[in-house]
This record gives structure tokens, sequence and C-alpha cells, in this order.
């Protein structure tokens, strides 16, 4: 078990069939279940370390930034793809389900996304055009609200994980306070606790976050999240060099009680075929021709 000594455990909590979803402005519906990830998207700002407070926090964020490969290498980026595979367990340990998606990423000028994965003999794509969100389920895209509130849910909060520590210079971001912790197996790290301003999603000031970095090498270790009805957990277990980028490879959430005890691990994270600028043409963000 993984607690902090000083600090309520924080982090996401999952969603069955498709994973993290985060919650931003749009035209489109929003959710209004607990798994929403917040987002600087709708906000005119661009995400710049400009943004980062002048304080032990923006040294803390800056320092993750620049062992995850640095800021400037990471804005050259211009597509990202990978297979996510997501695997669920019940308390016992079993695995219920596993999932495997393909997510191809438009990050410049401004992102776009096309997952793509098959369940339960259905075929299902989400597109994300960076305006609107679409599920295309068995090649028909669906009107039902909960399928385009997934699409743009989904899409934007697989990006806002992938991408941490970076994602902490996006406008939006509310600082609130970072101390030195312990964890329960003794690990010291740096605590960050994180929010979200009015326009970066609709769980902004709802949720609280606390994301955790080695106190020796600056590099993420886990997060946490009081979502409210419900907390959760996330250690990250390994990680990868992709492009001088530092990214996750493998993670667990599990879930937490209403006393702060870390349950059983529900669902690993694996990320596979992980390749930047990759070259991906316009139609994958496209449902031009889809009834």
């Amino acid at each position: 078990m993984i607690i902090s000594l000083n600090i309520v455990i924080r982090n996401f909590i999952l969603l069955i069939v498709v994973g993290s979803l985060i919650v931003i402005q749009s035209c489109t519906p929003k959710k209004t279940m607990e798994e929403k990830l917040p987002s600087a998207a709708g906000l005119n700002e661009a995400a710049s370390l400009k943004l980062l407070p002048n304080d032990a926090i923006g040294d803390i964020v800056k320092k993750a930034i620049t062992v995850s490969g640095g800021w400037e290498n990471y804005q050259k980026k211009q597509t990202f793809s990978f297979h996510k595979v997501i695997q669920h367990y019940d308390s016992t340990g079993t695995m219920l389900r596993e999932v495997r998606q393909l997510h191809q990423y438009r990050l410049q000028p401004r992102f776009q996304a096309r997952l793509t994965w098959n369940m339960d003999g259905h075929d299902y794509v989400i597109i994300n055009n960076g305006e609107e969100a679409w599920m295309l389920i068995d090649g028909q895209r669906s009107a039902e609200d909960k399928d385009i509130n997934e699409a743009w849910n989904t899409s934007f909060g697989s990006h806002y994980v992938m991408f941490m520590p970076f994602k902490l210079a996006d406008p939006g971001v509310i600082f609130k306070n970072e101390e030195i912790d312990t964890l329960s197996h003794g690990q010291i790290v740096n605590s960050v606790n994180v929010n979200y301003e009015p326009g970066a999603g609709s769980s902004a000031g709802f949720h609280n976050w606390h994301y955790y970095f080695n106190i020796d090498n600056g590099r993420p270790v886990g997060n946490f999240l009081d979502y409210g009805s419900g907390k959760s957990y996330t250690k990250y277990i390994t990680w990868q060099e992709v492009a001088g980028i530092r990214l996750g490879e493998k993670r667990s959430v599990y879930g937490v009680s209403i006393d702060n005890e870390i349950g059983y691990i529900k669902t690993v994270y694996i990320n596979e075929s992980m390749e930047f600028d990759l070259e991906m043409a316009d139609e994958l963000f496209s449902i031009a021709g889809v009834q």
C-alpha cells in the first residue's frame, strides 16, 4: 500500500472501456460523471514555460520537464502514434478484460486525434478534429450524447495523461502549494497541488490533484486525485525514451477508500510502439462521407 503521510491521496478514476477522460469546453455536450480530466483547451493562451510560477513549484515542474526531454524538443513534435493496452482487474487480481487501441495524434498546429479499437465484436473509432469529436461504431456515426461526450473526453484525456509533465505548462493551471512528502514505502517526493481555472474544464475547482516528483532526479513518480465522490491513485511503473522524450510506458491505477486506504489495482495501462512524427493524412481526422 502506498499512502502519503502528509497529504490525502489523489488521482483520476478509470473509464471501463477506454481509460482516462478529460473534460474541456466545446460546442459538444460534456460529461457529468467523475472520470473527467482537466484541460486548458478553450483558453486562448498557448502552453508555455512562461506560464509556470517563479517559485519552488515552478522550479519543480521545470525540472520535471527538463529531465523528460525538454520543452523545445517537446514543442517540435508534429505527430504521435502508439498502441494503448488497457487491462481491467477484479479484487482477486484476475484480469477481466484487455482492450488494445491504436492512438494517432496530430500535435501541431492544433491537437487532433484518432483512436481505433475492437471490443466484443464491434469496431470503434473516435475522431477529434480539434473543434468537434465523434464516435463511430461499426462505421456509423453515433448521435448519442454519451458517445459524443466520450469521444471528446477520451481523446483529450489520453493526450493529457501521455504528455505529463509537459501538460502542466498549459494555460489555466492553478498551483496551490508545494511540500516535501514521504510515501509509506519510504520514497521522498516533492508534492505539487494542482487545480484548474474556469474554462480549463468543467471539473475545474472540483478536482484536487497532487503530482509527485522524485526529490533527487525530479522525475514524476505518481499522482493522486480527489474528484469529490471518490478518490484514486496512479503509480508510474516504467518509462521509455522516444525521440528524446521520456514517456510513460506502464502505469497502474488503484482504487482508494473513503478513509484513504489504497485498494487493489483496478486497471493497468501499457503503451507500446510509441513513435513521433509519422506522416498522417488529413483524412484520419475527418468524418467526411461518414453517415
